[in-house]
């Protein structure tokens, strides 16, 4: 370049004048090693004008030419997508991530508001006090309890279709742990206790509400995104419960431990031995074990991000 910026002013007389303080400009870049730094008006393209109005030059066809060879533009298409190939993959696993966290705090957000709306309309602040109450181990198949739980997620909650009791139509047929294995059990084999029941909502995700005991009237299974990827517990499928102050929270976290995290103690099951271990790394470490518990917990305490 700088020898062709040299032959270039050598013939200045063979063109069209250029200003004498775009000269200067060009002398004083090439001094300074870099020629294309220039007066603003002198680019590329009139160096190029310049150089095919020569009439007198002993530039070369090549040196008269301002492009890329091939090899050049194959080269450089390369790099482009080699580079491509070791970020596109980060990118988009950073996407779906934000995705799907967007999707589980609106559906918590939803839930929460369908059942404190529920609570406010049945006028009591325990749902032990509502006819949800009647869905119970003891009588988790009789009509009444079936019933209860259907008013309760089709009044409150957009219901687009309501899958046939105690099958696995409406899931997709395999999910992974949150490690990314099937590992020896899936979540189709989770909640098999009779009378479960699979709603799928109008924003695409998939809930199973089931029973686990008198502090949580009711347990849920959703899955945000429905039957689409990545299919894995931690990510798109969650495990929580509702418990009967109408909290919805990680199933190890009851009233009775919330008021003690409320009161200083910041560990997980809420008990002395677990005072040393805060109650967040102890739910990811029950996510990690392979168990469908603890990555709510978890994810909650993170303020809906992913930090896995």
């Amino acid at each position: 370049m700088k020898k062709l910026i040299g032959r270039l002013m050598e013939n200045s007389r063979h063109a069209e004048q250029i200003s004498a303080s775009e000269v200067t400009s060009l002398r004083g870049a090439k001094r300074r090693g870099n020629p294309l730094k220039i007066f603003p008006s002198l680019t590329l393209s009139r160096i190029c004008k310049f150089a095919s109005s020569l009439t007198n030059s002993t530039l070369s066809q090549r040196e008269r030419v301002c492009a890329f060879t091939l090899a050049e533009v194959l080269i450089t298409l390369g790099i482009i997508g080699v580079v491509a190939a070791l970020t596109l993959p980060t990118l988009i696993g950073n996407y779906q991530k934000q995705a799907l966290a967007t999707q589980t705090k609106k559906f918590y957000s939803m839930m929460s508001q369908a059942v404190k709306q529920y609570m406010a309309d049945e006028g009591v602040d325990d749902l032990r006090n509502t006819p949800l109450a009647s869905y119970n181990y003891e009588n988790i198949s009789s009509p009444e309890a079936i019933e209860s739980i259907r008013n309760f997620v089709t009044i409150y909650l957009k219901v687009a279709k309501e899958c046939k009791p105690d099958t696995n139509d409406c899931f997709a047929s395999k999910y992974k742990q949150w490690d990314g294995d099937f590992g020896s059990d899936n979540f189709t084999d989770v909640g098999h206790y009779p009378g479960r029941r699979d709603y799928v909502l109008a924003d695409g995700s998939i809930i199973r509400i089931g029973y686990r005991g008198e502090e949580s009237p009711m347990d849920l299974f959703v899955d945000v995104n429905g039957k689409k990827g990545p299919n894995r517990v931690g990510y798109d499928l969650w495990s929580m419960s509702i418990f009967y102050d109408g909290v919805i929270d990680e199933s190890t976290v009851g009233p009775e431990c919330r008021g003690r995290i409320e009161k200083g103690y910041e560990y997980a099951a809420c008990t002395e031995e677990w005072t040393v271990q805060s109650r967040r790394e102890y739910q990811l470490e029950r996510c990690q074990s392979g168990y469908y518990g603890g990555c709510f917990g978890h994810f909650l305490e993170n303020n809906f991000t992913f930090d896995y």
